[in-house]
């Protein structure tokens, strides 16, 4: 796993890690991960649209007010910081 930053949210905003993880395939896709601001209880997998990326739902992991739970998104092959052919994910 690379660290692609780590980013500081306000104190009232949780804050993002941005990183990359090893597809089966050795490809590098970027992913984003919110973490639980109490003692972790879960962790909540967020799925983007076949034409969207993760910073579309950056505003989620505030807006649930799950504080004891994990967010993790990732953009998909071709979307966003991912890479591939832009639009295409097979």
């Amino acid at each position: 796993m690379n660290d692609v930053s780590d980013v500081a949210a306000s104190p009232t905003l949780r804050p993002v890690l941005e990183r990359r993880f090893a597809s089966h395939d050795g490809t590098e896709l970027f992913y984003r991960h919110w973490p639980a601001r109490r003692p972790r209880r879960g962790a909540l997998m967020l799925f983007h649209r076949g034409h969207e990326h993760s910073g579309r739902m950056a505003h989620l992991p505030d807006e649930l007010e799950l504080l004891d739970f994990d967010f993790f998104a990732w953009d998909a092959r071709g979307h966003g910081r991912s890479p591939g052919v832009r639009g295409f994910s097979p």
